[in-house]
């Protein structure tokens, strides 16, 4: 959840500033952030997006999750919240649900982020070795999170998918990509950021997911 007491983001990012003798227009070039976004940003006026964190991060050398602390998400609640949310199998509604039990926006910076990155993946996933990494990883990394709920449960009927003789070279690659950025320790959101850590992987099975529906 969101704690709109206190505007402790922008009092953590005037700090940093401070520290490196930092303009905030210069720090706005930086974070590719127009200074009127980046100004109602630190005044409290208007809630950074997951991708301004993660750039606001790498400009100011802080960990992103104390940034997303900073701007006061409580990002140590148990899995069963999200889990509990859907079992349908409608991607769409447990998008939706953690974007709003967060009071998150959602940022096309972070949806046009991941989709390039699957775009990526595609031709690998058709290779020898793309399929051999998703066959030795998938499971691996499924049982170090101890976890259950529908992003696993997506995982896994499209992994079974995935290796479908039957399957077809384009539904191969789309599924993999999906696969393999889910295996692949690149996420633009760190993991141990949990759960929202996992957004990320959700919203790119959902992207897989609606791309494989309009074949």
């Amino acid at each position: 959840m969101y704690d709109h007491h206190e505007n402790k983001l922008g009092m953590l990012i005037r700090e940093c500033v401070r520290e490196k003798d930092w303009s905030m227009r210069r720090l706005s070039q930086y974070v590719q952030m127009d200074q009127a976004t980046l100004s109602r940003i630190v005044n409290g006026k208007q809630k950074a997006g997951l991708v301004h964190m993660q750039r606001l991060a790498q400009a100011l050398d802080l960990p992103m999750h104390t940034l997303i602390e900073a701007a006061g998400f409580q990002i140590n609640l148990e899995e069963q919240e999200i889990s509990k949310v859907s079992r349908s199998g409608e991607q769409p509604d447990l998008i939706d649900y953690i974007f709003k039990f967060y009071e998150l926006e959602k940022d096309p910076l972070l949806i046009d982020k991941i989709k390039a990155e699957l775009i990526k993946y595609e031709p690998y996933a058709l290779t020898h070795e793309g399929e051999n990494l998703i066959d030795r990883r998938l499971g691996y990394k499924i049982e170090a999170l101890s976890a259950e709920g529908p992003l696993i449960e997506r995982l896994e009927v499209l992994y079974k998918h995935f290796k479908e003789e039957a399957l077809s070279k384009e539904e191969k690659q789309i599924i993999g990509s999906g696969l393999l950025y889910f295996v692949i320790s690149t996420d633009i959101i760190p993991d141990y950021i949990f759960p929202i850590g996992y957004l990320d992987d959700v919203i790119a099975i959902g992207l897989v997911e609606e791309k494989l529906a309009k074949l």
